[in-house]
C-alpha cells in the first residue's frame, strides 16, 4: 500500500500533513499520483486514529488489564506475518509455472 511513500507508525501529525497536501494536490492538479497517495496516507490516519480509540476505551473498561487486548492483537498479527511468509517462502522455492512456458531440458 505505502511503498513508494514513508509514512509514521507512531505519530499521526506527519501523516495527516502528507494526507492533506496531497489530496490538496489531486483536487487542484488532478494528480493521479497524489489522488493514490491522499487514500493511503488517509487510511492510514483512520487505522492510527481507531487504534488509539479502542487502546482509551479498553483502558478506561479494563484498566491496566486491557494491555492484554493490545498483547493479543499483536500475537494474532503475528501469526499472521508468519503464515504469509512461509507462504511466500513455499511459492519462491516453487514457482508457478507460466500456462505456455516450455521447461528447459
Amino acid at each position: 500500500m505505502l511503498v513508494d511513500a514513508p509514512y509514521s507508525t507512531l505519530l499521526v501529525t506527519g501523516n495527516i500533513r502528507t494526507a492533506t497536501a496531497s489530496a490538496f494536490q489531486w483536487i487542484v492538479d488532478r494528480d493521479s499520483t497524489a489522488n493514490r497517495h491522499a487514500r493511503n496516507f488517509g487510511t492510514v490516519v483512520v487505522a492510527f486514529t481507531a487504534g488509539a480509540s479502542i487502546g482509551a476505551i479498553c483502558t478506561d473498561n479494563l484498566g491496566t488489564t486491557a494491555v492484554a487486548v493490545a498483547a493479543g492483537l499483536l500475537f494474532v498479527t503475528l501469526v499472521a506475518f508468519m503464515y504469509e511468509t512461509r507462504q511466500l517462502e513455499r511459492q519462491g522455492a516453487n514457482p508457478p509455472v507460466e500456462a505456455g512456458a516450455e521447461e528447459s531440458a
